[in-house]
């Protein structure tokens, strides 16, 4: 077992020396008791090996006798290096085990079958504010309050005779309720419960929000039930789960016959693909108008928002029947207006055209140059005007003008007006630039009487030249360019100030119903800029 040898004993090695130096003195001393006579129960020591190495054993010894006097002993010596490496990993495992139950935060505790605690850890002994070793011992109603352990008691005695048991409990702790939650285990010892251990958790988070829930769903069932809109929970298999009172109005069923039909059901054949279904499952909500089916077999429109909510569908209906015939009967109200405006339009334009019809008969009839002039000049201030109404009933949109459009009308009125389109050219650069009304008509009679001021007086004895107009957008401002290339104003000439009665009527126009300002530059012909605020 030691490795020694027989010769080793022979040249003098004795049993103490086999003694690890540790041992030998207990040795010496239970060698005297031997001596003595007195019993001595199993001892443990280490051996050393002829290595060097410790062997823990257990010594047993016999007194051998000789006449009643002790000659020598009769030992016997077991390794029980296997017992003490099981010894080890064992009190390895409790202070592991010891750590685990520590480092929880449930409480663990062991109830024996007299309902004393064996076993707490340490969860157990903060929810009391008391040491292990306060509680250890201890009977479990020396800790608890009277009504705690009355309540609990059945199910303690229900766990020592071996059912499992779990329960829920009401206590103080602290001043403050507390709500925990109990799991027993029995414990057996030879077929016999010994005791239980018990977890304990702390559940008052979770009692108060389940009692918040049931306040939240009584409340959002309340304001489903007396919401003015149908509500309808549809399952995976497109049954009805649950409904409102509205929904059951909409529909013409009882609650108890819609909880029996499915979504087909009551889905009008206008939409029978039930494409609203899979819109719902595959984006997970869906908002838009569809038509459903009446108990008594007609369909009326409503507006449906669905939602998915885990495997069920919602679906918030308003019904839209009253809605849909108020707009039918705006659109058609609308279409009458509409067509009214445009024949108002149309009558407009033809009332302005017979006005300039007849100041052309008149100027026809007028020798005095001066008076056919200021006859043509008013003219081309009515063709001006009539040609925003000659836009607008050629037009879509009552409210608004496309400027290319209406500007080209009136420039090629004027040049018509003015027989000048062999010797001057027109060049444009405008964009097609909606702009209301009211903001139409003082544009074309400013652009009328600045491109008549430039044929009358920037090209005379029938000289050619261009005239350019031009208008952008900058941000939410306007611009308009008139200018020629013509002989230009002379200096000195205060435009603004000028008795002619067309420069007047830009300014006027400009500033009062525009709202904008005008400037003018006289270089290699006249430049007119005038800028003002636009809103489409």
């Amino acid at each position: 077992m030691f490795e020694y040898t027989k010769q080793d004993f022979q040249k003098g090695l004795n049993g103490i020396d086999l003694l690890h130096p540790d041992d030998r003195d207990k040795a010496v001393l239970r060698l005297s008791d031997y001596n003595a006579g007195k019993y001595l129960p199993p001892t443990e020591y280490q051996i050393l090996k002829k290595d060097g190495t410790g062997v823990p054993v257990l010594f047993k010894a016999i007194p051998v006798y000789k006449e009643d006097e002790i000659i020598g002993f009769r030992a016997s010596i077991t390794d029980i290096s296997r017992l003490k490496q099981t010894e080890a990993e064992l009190r390895e495992s409790e202070a592991k085990l010891k750590l685990v139950m520590d480092g929880v935060s449930v409480s663990i505790v062991f109830v024996d079958s007299d309902l004393r605690y064996n076993f707490v850890n340490k969860a157990y002994t903060d929810w009391y504010n008391q040491s292990k070793e306060d509680i250890e011992g201890k009977y479990i109603r020396d800790l608890l309050s009277e009504d705690v352990f009355e309540r609990a008691l059945p199910h303690y005695q229900a766990a020592l005779s071996g059912k499992p048991v779990h329960f829920e409990n009401r206590t103080i702790r602290e001043g403050e309720e507390k709500y925990v939650s109990v799991s027993l285990a029995p414990h057996y010892r030879e077929d016999k419960v010994v005791g239980f251990f018990s977890t304990i958790m702390d559940i008052t988070e979770r009692r108060q929000a389940e009692a918040e829930l049931k306040k939240n769903e009584k409340k959002y069932k309340t304001l489903i039930e007396n919401s003015p809109y149908g509500i309808f929970i549809v399952d995976k298999n497109k049954r009805y789960i649950e409904v409102n009172e509205s929904a059951c109005t909409m529909t013409g069923y009882s609650k108890n016959e819609l909880l029996s039909l499915s979504i087909s059901d009551i889905q009008s054949l206008k939409n029978p693909d039930l494409s609203v279904f899979p819109e719902i499952i595959n984006s997970g909500k869906v908002n838009r108008t569809i038509f459903l089916r009446h108990k008594d077999g007609h369909d009326f429109p409503v507006t449906i928002k669905g939602y998915k909510v885990d495997d069920n569908l919602v679906g918030i209906c308003e019904d839209i029947t009253e809605k849909v015939k108020n707009e039918q009967l705006i659109i058609s109200s609308l279409k009458e207006k509409e067509t009214l405006l445009h024949e108002i339009h149309h009558r407009v334009k033809n009332n302005m055209a017979v006005i300039g019809s007849l100041l052309k008969m008149q100027s026809n009839s007028i020798e005095d140059e001066q008076i056919k002039e200021v006859l043509k000049e008013s003219q081309s201030r009515i063709n001006a005007m009539s040609a925003v109404h000659e836009t607008l009933h050629g037009s879509k949109n009552l409210s608004e003008i496309d400027l290319k459009t209406y500007l080209s009308k009136i420039t090629t009125s004027i040049f018509q007006t003015y027989s000048v389109t062999n010797r001057v050219k027109l060049t444009t650069d405008i964009n097609g630039i909606p702009i209301r009304i009211d903001q139409a008509n003082p544009i074309g009679l400013v652009i009328n009487e600045l491109i008549s001021n430039s044929l009358k007086y920037a090209f005379p004895d029938e000289s050619k030249g261009e005239i350019t107009v031009s208008m952008k957008k900058l941000d939410k401002e306007l611009e308009l360019i008139v200018m020629d290339d013509g002989v230009g104003i002379s200096d000195g000439f205060d435009w603004k100030n000028s008795s002619s009665l067309g420069l007047k009527i830009v300014r006027t126009l400009v500033e009062n119903q525009l709202d904008g300002s005008i400037d003018m530059e006289s270089k290699n012909g006249t430049k007119f800029t005038i800028k003002f605020n636009i809103e489409t």
